[in-house]
């Protein structure tokens, strides 16, 4: 009796310990199965994403391009470093009903700008950023802001806070109101450079940007001078500005806002908003 006892403990053990380890593998496979589900998910997106800026920077039916094939794939988001950067540098898209957010070979900065809602050269302390460039897409009508945030959390280990800062600043006023520039004809432009908010290169290594009202150009000369700026111009067309790509002296550009639309920067110093950036513990 003794010895049928201590054979059916052993068998109940038995039992037991492959009823733990089938719950192992289930729960195992619970946990790579939506793994390599989203890794295929997000290949299609990125696959999509690259057809997308093909037909947006060759064809010429801009309009029409559409984001229902990244639309059906909802509330996600995918951080890359760039494999786009052959075709657009820098560059934001974001579809008529606001559901998805699509950036192109654009610095951590950009990212952390569309984030937190914030001008990227408004971070305190940029030196906490990853370099090099990347591609991201957030899906979903609500909370984009929200699901950026934690990706980058996650990703990079990095969050945010809005502090008030004593900054560097340059303000932006109007010296020559009767520069040709200030009253521009009408000049379309390239709708391709459009669609990605860049601009249009020139045969002398030049960008052209048309039609941009102040607040796209302020921005556009935080990017070259790495500096928060201010407008007080009080001008509410639009305007065209050529720029080299890479210029970031102050002097040079200056000369060059002066030549084309009568402006000037003035450098001065202001409390600001800043975003401090905040390594996870």
């Amino acid at each position: 009796m003794a010895m049928a006892w201590t054979k059916l403990k052993t068998s109940i053990v038995a039992g037991a310990v492959i009823l733990l380890v089938a719950a192992g593998i289930t729960a195992l496979a619970l946990k790579v199965m939506p793994y390599y589900r989203g890794k295929a998910q997000e290949k299609v997106v990125w696959s999509t994403i690259g057809h997308l800026v093909d037909n947006v920077t060759q064809s010429k039916d801009l309009w029409r391009t559409n984001f229902e094939s990244i639309q059906s794939v909802s509330n996600v988001v995918f951080i890359r470093p760039t494999q786009l950067a052959a075709q657009v540098n820098d560059g934001f898209l974001q579809n008529v009903n606001t559901r998805v957010w699509l950036g192109v070979a654009m610095p951590m900065n950009g990212l952390f700008g569309h984030a937190y809602d914030i001008r990227r050269n408004h971070i305190a302390n940029p030196e906490l950023l990853p370099s090099g460039k990347y591609d991201f897409v957030v899906t979903g009508p609500d909370h984009r802001m929200e699901a950026l945030q934690a990706a980058l959390k996650n990703k990079f280990g990095l969050t945010a806070m809005r502090v008030m800062r004593q900054t560097n600043v340059l303000l932006l006023t109007v010296a020559n109101t009767n520069a040709p520039g200030l009253h521009p004809k009408p000049d379309h432009g390239d709708k391709r450079a459009r669609f990605f908010s860049t601009g249009t290169s020139n045969d002398d290594g030049h960008i052209k940007y048309c039609n941009r009202d102040m607040d796209f150009i302020v921005k556009l000369l935080e990017r070259h001078l790495n500096t928060p700026v201010f407008d007080q111009t009080k001008l509410r067309g639009q305007y065209h500005i050529v720029l080299d790509d890479d210029e970031t002296d102050l002097d040079t550009i200056n000369q060059s806002l002066l030549n084309q639309l009568g402006l000037q920067l003035k450098p001065d110093t202001q409390m600001m908003e800043m975003l401090q950036l905040l390594k996870v513990k």
